[in-house]
C-alpha cells in the first residue's frame, strides 16, 4: 500500500495533529463503495474516544471513512475527528483493544490484536521519562486485562515501530499479516471446540 494514498500531513500543529486524515476517510470509503457502517455485509463497529467527555463512543451507523478516521485519530498523530457538536479522537484511549465491545455487540469468537509490546525494565529517568513510562504501564495493564476475555490473541512484532513511524508503513501490514498466518492453527481450534459445542450459529 502506498502511504500517500491515506496521508495527508497538516504541519499547523494547533490543529492536535500531524495529519488531516481526509485521504484515509476517503480511501475507506472508496474501498466499501461509499456504503455506510449498517449498510457493509460484515458487521462492523468503529470505537472512539469521546475527546470532551472521557466516554467510549461506538459507531455502529453513518459514515464508514469518518468513523475508521476518528477511531484511529492517536493523539497527536492524526487531528481530531468532529462528528456532529462532539469531537473523537483513538478509541484506544479509554478501550485499547475494545474486546468488551466485540461481546457486547454479539460476536461468537474474538480474535484481539496486541501491538502495545512489552515493558522496558529499565528505572525511568527525568520527569518526561517518568510520565511515560507511567502512562506506559497504565496501559499495559488496561490492554492485559481486557485481552484475557479474548478467544485468540494475535501479537504481531511491531515493538520497532512507533505510531509516527509512517515510512514502515507496509512493513507494519507485513508484520500483522504474518502473525495472523501464523495463528490460523490455534484459530481453527477455537471454531472447532465451540462449534462442536454447538456455541457457533449456523449462518
Amino acid at each position: 500500500m502506498e502511504k500517500d494514498k491515506v496521508i495527508d500531513y497538516d504541519w499547523k500543529i494547533w490543529k492536535g495533529g500531524l495529519i488531516k486524515g481526509e485521504k484515509l476517510e476517503r480511501f475507506i470509503n472508496a474501498a466499501v463503495n461509499h456504503a455506510p457502517i449498517e449498510k457493509l455485509k460484515i458487521p462492523f463497529y468503529a470505537v472512539a474516544t469521546n475527546a470532551g467527555t472521557g466516554e467510549e463512543m461506538v459507531f455502529g451507523r453513518g459514515n464508514t471513512g469518518v468513523a475508521v478516521h476518528a477511531s484511529c485519530s492517536v493523539p497527536g498523530v492524526f487531528q481530531p475527528v468532529r462528528i456532529g457538536k462532539d469531537t473523537y479522537v483513538d478509541g484506544g484511549v479509554v478501550s485499547p483493544v475494545a474486546v468488551d465491545v466485540a461481546r457486547r455487540y454479539g460476536a461468537d469468537v474474538v480474535i484481539a490484536v496486541d501491538i502495545s509490546g512489552g515493558l522496558d525494565k529499565d528505572a525511568p529517568s527525568g520527569v518526561m521519562n517518568t510520565m511515560q513510562k507511567t502512562f506506559n504501564i497504565m496501559y499495559a495493564k488496561n490492554v492485559a486485562a481486557q485481552l484475557k476475555n479474548a478467544d485468540v490473541v494475535i501479537r504481531p512484532n511491531v515493538e520497532e515501530i512507533g505510531s509516527t513511524d509512517m515510512e514502515k508503513f507496509n512493513q507494519a501490514i507485513f508484520e500483522g499479516e504474518k502473525a495472523a498466518t501464523a495463528a490460523l492453527p490455534e484459530i481453527r481450534k477455537v471454531l472447532d471446540k465451540l462449534n462442536a459445542e454447538g456455541r457457533l450459529p449456523v449462518r
